[in-house]
């Protein structure tokens, strides 16, 4: 029976990954995974996290269930690092959190909370996005608009387009933005653009879902934080889905938060109630490890302050990546508008049989769409990387 299942298409950046693995070419470079990359090419555990892990060894007592929501420590503990506390006595039992697997578990329990809202729900999503922000949505029942989100001779963020689309938007519809990094292109809105489109949001009765996935990695924790309050500020109702994979390296360990604001406190007991349903029918209880390490570096002022630490050299890696790759020229400029991004990734110009012959000929692997990791570029195959790039640019 099983025989007449439709076929799925695979992954393309799973497909990449899997080729990268079995190609036996020494100096091979990966360009397509999303993780960070210190310049010696190794993903390293945080400092902050191996302290915070042994003091769980020595301190845990139990492994038995968290329950529906989660660890309450984390969701408090956490919580108190984004929201403002002016911001968060105010609100009281207005604002909602869950732990959720990871920032894609987060954006899963926003996309089946909205669905269950509206019996035809609809969502906008930018064009360029993350590979699997249309599939989280489509597979909830959602119909996917996109709106555009570069602008096609400059390559930065075109505001028009998005403020355009913006004003067409029906009340009911959610609108999905990344808070910054954007993945894939490191465009982002300046904070003056992101309370211009609020604005225009708020007005049309339109709910923010609010994607969360690099905070500290674009202009650094608290910067990259305001847009939280923000959007407190200026909706009735928004939703946040927080990722902790980036900014500790916890990659494996799955750890999110899902953070909702309600217009009053019936309301945000609707919501609790329904994130309980969801996850019960689809994961029932989360898993523990990563979001008690998050717990217990964001409790500690050491910890904190190790942390980050760490995240603000990530963060200046990234810069330094940018600028360095920026200053080189291929005739058409192709990577000149890398050091005005954030980020871990940047969406090369290049056309589908550029990568693919980077890829077959050099051995650089990315996706056919030209996003790259720019730090999957290191120290030792910078060079590779540009002398292959050039001579693909060339011809």
């Amino acid at each position: 029976m099983f025989e007449s299942l439709p076929s799925f298409p695979a992954d393309p950046l799973l497909s990449l990954i899997s080729a990268f693995a079995a190609d036996a070419r020494p100096g091979k470079i990966d360009l397509g995974v999303g993780v960070y990359k210190d310049p010696s090419g190794d993903t390293p555990v945080m400092q902050a996290v191996k302290l915070a892990e042994r003091w769980l060894v020595d301190q845990q007592r139990t492994k038995t269930y968290l329950g529906i929501t989660g660890s309450i420590d984390f969701q408090r503990n956490l919580t108190k690092q984004l929201v403002r506390g002016d911001l968060a006595a105010s609100l009281a039992s207005k604002l909602v959190t869950f732990q959720a697997i990871g920032g894609t578990g987060a954006l899963w329990l926003g996309a089946q909370l909205l669905a269950k809202m509206s019996g035809k729900p609809r969502i906008w999503i930018s064009d360029p996005a993350w590979a699997n922000h249309p599939g989280i949505f489509l597979a909830s029942g959602f119909t996917v608009e996109r709106y555009d989100y570069l602008n096609a001779v400059s390559g930065g963020v075109d505001f028009q387009a998005i403020t355009s689309a913006a004003g067409k938007m029906q009340r009911g519809d959610a609108f999905l933005l990344q808070a910054s990094c954007h993945n894939p292109s490191g465009e982002d809105l300046s904070i003056a653009q992101i309370r211009d489109l609020f604005d225009i949001l708020r007005n049309r009765g339109v709910i923010p879902l609010i994607d969360i996935a690099y905070a500290g990695l674009a202009l650094g924790f608290d910067a990259d934080l305001e847009i939280i309050n923000i959007a407190l500020e200026k909706f009735d109702e928004v939703l946040f889905a927080f990722s902790c994979s980036k900014n500790f390296s916890l990659y494996r360990e799955r750890v999110g938060l899902f953070l909702a604001k309600a217009s009053s406190d019936a309301g945000a007991d609707k919501v609790r109630g329904a994130l309980a349903s969801i996850a019960r029918c689809s994961y029932s209880m989360p898993p523990d490890h990563g979001a008690a390490i998050v717990s217990a570096i964001v409790a500690s002022d050491e910890l904190r302050r190790l942390w980050l630490s760490e995240l603000e050299q990530i963060r200046q890696e990234i810069v330094m990546k940018r600028q360095r790759l920026s200053s080189a020229s291929f005739g058409n400029s192709v990577l000149s508008r890398l050091s005005a991004q954030t980020g871990f990734f940047s969406l090369l110009p290049l056309s589908p049989a550029d990568c693919g012959r980077l890829t077959s000929e050099y051995g650089i692997y990315l996706p056919d769409s030209g996003r790259i990791n720019v730090l999957g570029i290191s120290d030792a195959n910078e060079a590779t990387f540009m002398r292959s790039l050039g001579e693909v640019l060339n011809g």
